[in-house]
């Protein structure tokens, strides 16, 4: 399975109200600068991105 197949269904750290194509094209901008390969990688990079994702979000508020 390739790290994109794997990264695009996660979508876990949308509350209601907010915009899926918003967490795609964050996580779609770490994608391209961290280019994630392997299981280790994908899982910090899933963390990385949440953690980003809930920073952005209280920035927001």
């Amino acid at each position: 399975m390739s790290t994109s197949a794997q990264l695009a269904g996660n979508h876990a750290g949308l509350l209601s109200g907010e915009e899926r194509t918003q967490l795609e094209s964050l996580r779609n901008s770490y994608v391209y600068a961290l280019n994630p390969t392997n299981i280790v990688e994908v899982a910090l990079f899933d963390l990385l991105v949440l953690t980003a994702w809930k920073i952005e979000r209280t920035n927001r508020l």
